[in-house]
């Protein structure tokens, strides 16, 4: 499985693989030096029951809007104790104790806020260690690499806070809603070539995210397919021999594309195709979460009446 989870072996800082179990397993060997082996299988189906009993976090912090989405999805809205500045859907979200945003949490303001258990991306950072130190549990998950792993991230999350069940229900509906947008997509008329920028000095996608698998879906197809890394910067030179029939835009206005001579030189521009971050609900697509399905169906609407 992609993603992952780790903690301190509990919530607190103590857990019932520790000292919590210990001391009691000394009770059954007393019981058999006593003759009183009924007591034993009392004691043990206790000590069995306490193992595989682990009571959900009452207070969760999210350190990414994603995460906060998947948790008021789940129903723990009462159990969310802080978010990021970036945490703004649903609504409510925009309410809570804010710890700063994702890249730079206040280490010292999410401690204050006594979480039990804090749910994080699994980057090369020190945030996790951090407040493993001050005793509380912290759940890293990867970014997802396939649409796939974004639905294993929402029931792995549902697993951590009890609503295994929820999170089963939940993605069951989005396996149902993906594959009605795939044979929607599969009927189109056009299946455009796209050039997705996620940012200034040409950054784009590769066949190695989980952003060209959204495109397939909504029945496009990524220009740089063809190329393994997930994310990367390329050329001028090389968006232009490729020639997208459509330009998908996160951070640039059309005007952007549609006023320079050098962007003249593909097709989509001078067909005046280009979508920017007006047009499409980004959040509901790059946040991996519950509203992915969403997202690519505001997505294909858009991008249909552009080709048309």
């Amino acid at each position: 499985m992609d993603l992952m989870w780790s903690g301190n072996g509990g919530r607190g800082g103590a857990g019932v693989r520790g000292a919590g179990v210990s001391p009691a397993s000394s009770k059954p060997l007393k019981a058999l030096r006593t003759g009183r082996p009924h007591h034993i299988a009392l004691i043990l189906i206790f000590l069995v029951g306490i193992a595989s009993t682990e009571s959900p976090p009452q207070r969760i912090v999210s350190i990414a809007p994603g995460f906060t989405e998947i948790l008021y999805s789940l129903g723990m809205q009462d159990q969310i104790a802080g978010t990021t500045t970036f945490c703004d859907y649903p609504a409510q979200a925009k309410s809570t104790p804010k710890i700063g945003d994702m890249m730079n949490p206040n280490i010292e303001k999410i401690i204050s806020l006594h979480p039990d258990t804090v749910f994080c991306g699994a980057w090369k950072w020190d945030v996790p260690s951090k407040l493993r130190d001050a005793g509380i549990e912290v759940v890293e998950l990867k970014d997802a690499e396939t649409v796939e792993d974004i639905m294993k991230r929402i029931l792995l999350i549902g697993e951590k806070v009890g609503k295994k069940d929820r999170a089963a229900a939940i993605v069951s509906e989005m396996r149902t809603k993906l594959q009605s947008l795939r044979d929607q997509s599969a009927n189109q008329q056009t299946h455009p070539k796209v050039y997705i920028e996620l940012d200034t000095g040409n950054w784009t996608v590769g066949g190695g995210s989980y952003m060209s698998e959204i495109l397939a879906i909504a029945g496009m197809t990524n220009i740089f397919q063809d190329r393994k890394e997930p994310y990367m910067m390329v050329t001028m030179e090389s968006i232009v021999s490729r020639d997208p029939d459509l330009i998908l835009s996160m951070f640039r206005q059309k005007e952007e594309y549609t006023g320079s001579a050098q962007w003249q030189a593909v097709r989509a521009v001078r067909n005046s195709r280009v979508l920017d971050k007006r047009d499409v609900d980004w959040d509901a697509i790059t946040r991996q979460s519950p509203r992915l399905p969403e997202g690519i169906e505001n997505l294909m609407r858009v991008a249909n009446r552009t080709m048309q």
